[in-house]
């Protein structure tokens, strides 16, 4: 199907300034997208000291004075916009307001005014609406506020309905001066999860029904699903599109959420790439969540899914200048052919695009894991890496045992090589949760797709073992640790896993294991070690889970796995 009349927007941690926009236009337009998040920024005459970023404040009881914004309003106009037509102001919806936001009618006044402020500016300068970023990280967000619970005593379902309320006259006031605006919200708070009061965004779906119930018949309004962040396939994308369209069920105002809550999706660039999880940015794209090919792929299956507009977010990849510790073009780090890929975004294609096999299909068969020179050893010297436990960086749980005095604190009591199972992730779905690896994610939400898990060998390559693969996998088994080691310190010790992975023992630990240069020869490759004491049950069936990440080459978890405890 054809997606011309569709929109690509670009926005995350490189969001650009009016100034950089006016300045850079003609660059910015040749990366294939078809508008932007923009970043409003108070001079530093006026802010009193450097450059003053505006984003949290439009939603919050600080009042914007209109005359503060005359440059930025005069570099939009300078702008001549070609390429990029839909471009919005970017607004946080999560951190300056305070817990008794809703609630206060002088911080209400004030949140109307920053409104119709930023309303004048779109509809002077041209820009399509705004792009708002809801999601509330503590209780003292106005987002996810427990003051109305705590201290007023409201129910969840009034304190929304207050949220909605005072969003529903900002929309209405919003719609008499500009009436074609369009409104994309980041997380709208009507996921099933969302209903329970310590979601960090509780308050939000009354947000987003405030607009809807006061948005004029000429605006629109999207909810632009970040559950799409890590998606790779047209069927993912047709999950989310279904859940999307029950969630009407948990608005106060579900016939209106039906009939006008338009769809859009967001696809995260950089997708998991940060510390503790799939590691960074790369040049090279095998190493990244997604090829060009599979970002272009990926973007014309969420434009055919969305109403309008898909929006891709990044953090560590940046597509211009401006970003953090990204002051000119030199230091932009998304190579050409990813820009290339946006650009190709919309030409119409087969729906069942294979993923790209990364090389996999034409890599020769490893050799035998046993044959590799140092299989036995298991406590070698590890390369350089990092380590981070439950998303903190930690320094001993890779520690050097090449020592015989360190050595000699630890011996071996188990092997861990029966009834391993594999699942390969090949779109990476489980580590973002859309599917049920964790036994919690099982109950927390029942509905999730399950992992077809197969039989699988430690201790061997899986390309011995008829798979010829590069990307994610998730192994799982389980162990018992007698009685009798009670009180010993407990470690779990890999032989090798090529090339990185995280570790989760009964779903307590969180382990990420990552080589800081990947991927290594196999000679050099070591294993992680994880000091699993806190995390088991003596005398009881353990679960353990892997999630591993082969970048190219032999993969899996191809040396032993074992127990050791202390002496």
């Amino acid at each position: 199907p054809s997606v011309a009349d569709k929109k690509l927007i670009k926005w995350g941690w490189d969001v650009p300034s009016t100034e950089l926009v006016r300045r850079n236009i003609r660059r910015m337009e040749q990366t294939g997208y078809d508008g932007i998040g923009i970043r409003f920024l108070i001079p530093p005459e006026q802010a009193g000291s450097e450059s003053f970023e505006v984003d949290a404040w439009w939603i919050s009881s600080r009042k914007l004075q209109p005359d503060r914004f005359a440059q930025a309003i005069e570099d939009l106009k300078a702008t001549k916009f070609e390429r990029f037509t839909d471009n919005f102001i970017f607004m946080y919806g999560n951190a300056a307001g305070g817990p008794a936001f809703w609630f206060e009618e002088d911080h209400a006044a004030v949140f109307m005014q920053n409104m119709c402020l930023a309303a004048k500016i779109c509809k002077e300068t041209g820009l399509k609406g705004f792009l708002i970023d809801t999601e509330g990280y503590g209780s003292w967000t106005q987002m996810n506020s427990d003051y109305p619970l705590n201290t007023l005593k409201m129910t969840i379902e009034e304190a929304r309905a207050r949220v909605r309320q005072v969003t529903s006259q900002a929309a209405r006031l919003v719609s008499d001066i500009y009436p074609d605006i369009t409104i994309l919200i980041i997380y709208t708070g009507f996921s099933d999860h969302d209903q329970v009061p310590t979601n960090r965004s509780r308050l939000t779906s009354g947000f987003t029904d405030g607009w809807l119930e006061g948005l004029g018949p000429r605006a629109r309004i999207f909810d632009m699903r970040e559950q799409a962040y890590g998606c790779k396939t047209h069927a993912e994308f047709q999950e989310i599109a279904a859940s999307a369209a029950n969630e009407f069920m948990n608005s106060q105002i579900p016939d209106l959420h039906k009939n006008r809550l338009n769809l859009g999706f967001g696809v995260w660039l950089d997708n998991r790439g940060r510390p503790g999880e799939l590691g960074g940015w790369f040049q090279d794209p095998q190493m990244n969540h997604s090829t060009p090919s599979e970002l272009s792929n990926l973007l014309y299956y969420g434009l055919i899914n969305s109403d309008e507009y898909v929006w891709v977010y990044s953090e560590r990849a940046y597509s211009w200048p401006g970003a953090q510790n990204c002051k000119s073009w030199d230091e932009v780090n998304v190579p050409q052919a990813y820009f290339d890929a946006i650009a190709d975004a919309k030409r119409p294609r087969p729906l069942n695009n294979p993923l790209d096999p990364r090389g996999a299909d034409v890599e020769k068969l490893p050799p035998p894991a046993a044959t590799v020179a140092g299989y036995e050893r298991m406590f070698g010297r590890p390369s350089p890496v990092a380590v981070f436990l439950q998303g903190r960086e930690v320094a001993d749980y890779n520690k050097d045992l090449t020592d015989p005095l360190e050595q000699a604190k630890y011996r071996f009591v188990m092997d861990i090589d029966k009834g391993w199972q594999v699942w390969f992730d090949s779109s990476n779905r489980g580590l973002g949760t859309r599917t049920a690896v964790l036994k919690k994610h099982q109950q927390e939400y029942p509905d999730l797709p399950k992992p077809a898990w197969q039989p699988i060998r430690v201790g061997e390559f899986w390309e011995q073992q008829s798979h010829k693969y590069n990307g994610a996998a998730w192994y799982r088994s389980s162990f018992v640790i007698p009685d009798s080691l009670t009180g010993k310190e407990v470690w779990l010790v890999f032989g090798a896993v090529a090339d990185y992975c995280r570790i989760f023992v009964n779903e307590r630990g969180n382990l990420y294991w990552r080589p800081h240069n990947v991927p290594q020869p196999l000679a050099d490759q070591a294993g992680p070690r994880m000091n699993i004491t806190e995390f088991v049950d003596f005398g009881k069936e353990n679960e353990i889970v892997v999630w591993v990440y082969n970048i190219r080459g032999p993969g899996g978890i191809w040396k032993p796995v074992k127990l050791a405890v202390s002496r």
